[in-house]
């Protein structure tokens, strides 16, 4: 998805057309990365919740268990996949080329799917 997206945006000028094309990209960016994880969250936890609720009432781990051990386990999908993307994006839209900036946009984007995950 980055690439096709990246080749939308491939090359961006830094004049007033390119400014507000890679502010597109940006926006572009986070909400792909909000709505692609965020279905996938909805879909898992449809599926898992009458095998939830069953081992719950049963006594067998309580909400707050099955929610951190979760957590843990999505947790490196939910920081590879947009560092994955943001590395393919960002370069190709032609944002600025610093590392510094390229680790920021991957901590906003990092930052983003977990909040996301965490409260859909």
């Amino acid at each position: 998805m980055a690439i096709i997206l990246g080749i939308l945006y491939l090359g961006q000028k830094e004049d007033q057309v390119g400014i507000q094309n890679i502010n597109g990209a940006l926006f572009l960016m986070l909400t792909n990365m909000t709505f692609s994880n965020m279905f996938s969250v909805v879909n898992v936890f449809c599926a898992e919740l009458p095998i939830f609720l069953r081992e719950h009432f049963n006594g067998m781990y309580r909400t707050d268990v099955y929610f951190l051990s979760k957590q843990i386990v999505e947790f490196p999908i939910f920081v590879i996949t947009p560092i994955l993307f943001c590395a393919i994006f960002y370069f190709m839209v032609g944002m600025n080329a610093e590392f510094a900036r390229f680790c920021i946009a991957c901590l906003a984007l990092i930052a983003v799917t977990q909040v996301k995950v965490v409260f859909s």
